[in-house]
């Protein structure tokens, strides 16, 4: 088994290279986005990105995080 170098390890650290999770609120239509849809993401500054529908939307940062979840090398969960 190989080990991962220091260098790969503090480039795989760095903040651009780390998921950020999107949400789309449902306030109104249950169905589609309309007005009263409300775009939050877990950056911590604005994106800009396609929505459920394919429009371009700007996204709000939010502060959530979640816990990680638990697995095995199996990819059991």
């Amino acid at each position: 088994m190989q080990n991962l170098t220091a260098q790969y390890k503090d480039e795989a650290n760095k903040d651009i290279n780390r998921p950020i999770e999107l949400y789309d609120l449902y306030l109104g239509s249950q169905n589609s986005c309309d007005t009263q849809t409300y775009y939050f993401c877990t950056d911590n500054k604005r994106i800009y990105f396609w929505n459920m529908d394919g429009v371009l939307q700007y996204y709000q940062p939010i502060k959530v995080n979640r816990s990680a979840i638990p697995a095995s090398n199996q990819l059991e969960i």
